[in-house]
């Protein structure tokens, strides 16, 4: 639970919008408690699968009907730090991620967060369970 707290603080702190007015409720960041912005979920991967580092995988999403783009990034492990998979693009829900971790210590335990947006109101956010990157032989 502290994970996700802070990860949503981090987030939260980078994306949101910059309103005096902006109001941070669990999994949502919204500019009135009334603009509840929708939802969004990752579909695949689901977490506990393992993949090679430079095969690719399609990340694959649902979301509700007003999300405009996404934006997908990947985290270490509590605490270390999450990393751009995709930078804001439109809403497609689905991405082929060739999987490139950098140059870490393998396996490499991660997970996937999507930031899903409505322009103009905010951003919801979902992610996967921890799955492991090998490095590949």
């Amino acid at each position: 639970m502290q994970t996700r707290f802070l990860t949503f603080v981090l987030v939260a702190f980078a994306f949101a919008m910059t309103t005096t007015k902006t109001v941070f409720a669990q999994q949502q960041i919204f500019t009135n408690p009334s603009d509840s912005i929708g939802w969004v979920k990752i579909e695949t991967p689901k977490g506990g699968e393992a993949f090679d580092v430079g095969s690719t995988i399609t990340i694959k999403w649902e979301n509700s009907p007003n999300i405009d783009a996404v934006q997908i990034m990947y985290l270490f492990g509590p605490s270390l730090g999450n990393w751009v998979v995709a930078p804001p693009v439109p809403n497609t829900g689905s991405f082929d991620w060739k999987i490139n971790v950098g140059n870490h210590v393998f396996p490499a335990k991660i997970k996937l967060v999507i930031f899903a947006y409505e322009t103009n109101k905010g951003c919801v956010y979902g992610e996967t369970d921890y799955f492991m990157v090998n490095k590949k032989e």
